[in-house]
């Protein structure tokens, strides 16, 4: 199931074969929907839009229509990469960008738990896109050396390449059940 409030983005994602779509506010959505109704919920550059008292709004209100054990899985604009404010300020609409740090801070205080963050790397699946992988894992490799140095921590985890990054956590499971 898709939601949007922009029919043109619902007119794309028709385009593509999907037809559970919503035209509606994701506020007015999620206030609608029952409690545990949903396994997943998908938040694909949608949380970097909102201001901060929606963003935690937002957050409560995923969280309590997830079922124990649910997920959540975000895509949104890394504040820790090189291209980090380029992203961010690249769009206007956007009110905030997220390192893995203040992603993990704001999603622990709504509820959520074992976050794991991943980078936007290539995929190889040709000549040319194999040769921009290579080259970007040598990239990638200078760049966390660079963060150690200025650090003094070395941390190959680190997300220092993309532009955005994607994320899961969890909806804890806090059933008594034996």
């Amino acid at each position: 199931m898709g939601i949007d409030e922009s029919e043109s983005q619902l007119s794309v994602s028709r385009q593509l074969g999907l037809d559970r779509l919503v035209l509606d506010d994701v506020q007015t959505f999620l206030r609608a929907t029952p409690d545990q109704s949903f396994d997943v919920v998908t938040a694909i550059d949608l949380l970097e839009h909102l201001e901060r008292s929606e963003l935690m709004t937002t957050l409560d209100q995923i969280l309590r229509i997830l079922r124990p054990n649910g997920r959540l899985v975000v895509h949104l604009p890394n504040a820790e990469g090189i291209f980090g404010n380029r992203i961010r300020y690249d769009d206007m609409t956007h009110e905030m960008a997220f390192t893995k740090t203040s992603l993990r801070q704001v999603l622990a205080a709504c509820g959520f738990s074992s976050l794991r963050c991943f980078e936007d790397e290539p995929v190889p699946h040709g000549i040319i896109s194999c040769a921009r992988y290579v080259l970007w894992q040598v990239c990638r490799a200078f760049f966390v050396f660079l963060h150690s140095v200025e650090t003094g921590q070395f941390s190959w985890n680190a997300i220092l390449l993309t532009q955005n990054l994607t994320a899961v956590a969890f909806k804890p499971d806090t059933s008594t059940a034996p």
